[in-house]
């Protein structure tokens, strides 16, 4: 007499046939002193093959993943050759293929605080964007340095009614951080803040194309306008921190 067995699946196990297993690719995001990045979005992109790569129309979607608590991500994915990236951060990048029946290697995606398309020191910041090509570059200060020098340009811009922005770095650990002024040619003052590892921002302003990702929130400054110089000899446009 055959003996016929059957499995019964117990809670969590995943069924799929043969045919539909994907292999898991595993990794984690690390910064630049090597300390675990959590809650950061991961971008896994499929190369198509050459033959598709004339045809966007047929170019696949990017799956996303995203690190837990402990910096780890993971994703299950069909064969073939994937760009793995964290968005924000273009040298992040890695490309691994996906054979099947053999676990991926693990990733580990490195980012750097500085390593950031939008950044202050950036060739083209948001807060030049905003400014305008013909604003006064009044400086970008560093962590302790005294910012008298740059918030004395920009209020003599402001008096001026010229445009101009001013840049002044605030403390941050494992990232950069950064706030300041951009007033434009039309008279409109902004408070750009910058942060290299994302904030939240509740207003977006239709002015202005927002950069990618949440690393900068643009506020509309005070109405009537109120540019002061505060405790810390920098340039704000909110009285009393009304924000």
């Amino acid at each position: 007499m055959l003996a016929i067995w059957a499995v019964i699946p117990g809670p969590g196990t995943l069924c799929l046939s043969q045919g539909e297993a994907k292999p898991a690719l595993r990794g984690m995001v690390v910064d630049h002193v090597g300390a675990l990045v959590a809650n950061l979005t991961i971008e896994i992109l499929p190369r198509p093959a050459e033959s598709a790569a004339a045809q966007p129309e047929k170019l696949p979607a990017v799956i996303q993943a995203k690190t837990d608590d402990d910096g780890q991500f993971s994703a299950s994915l069909l064969p073939g050759t994937y760009q793995v990236c964290v968005p924000r951060f273009a040298r992040s990048c890695r490309t691994i293929e996906i054979k099947p029946s053999i676990t991926p290697e693990y990733l580990v995606l490195k980012i750097g605080p500085g390593d950031h398309p939008y950044g202050p020191t950036a060739q083209k910041s948001v807060f030049e964007q905003i400014a305008g090509p013909s604003a006064k570059n009044c400086g970008h200060i560093l962590m302790g340095k005294d910012p008298s020098h740059a918030t004395n340009c920009a209020m003599r811009a402001f008096k001026h009614h010229k445009p101009f922005f001013v840049i002044y770095d605030e403390p941050c650990i494992d990232c950069v951080s950064a706030s300041g002024i951009a007033w434009n040619s039309k008279g409109e003052p902004y408070s750009v803040s910058y942060d290299s590892m994302g904030i939240s921002f509740e207003l977006q302003l239709p002015d202005y194309k927002m950069p990618e990702g949440s690393d900068t929130r643009i506020t509309r400054c005070s109405q009537p306008i109120q540019v002061y110089v505060d405790k810390a000899g920098q340039l704000d446009c909110f009285k009393a921190r009304e924000m």
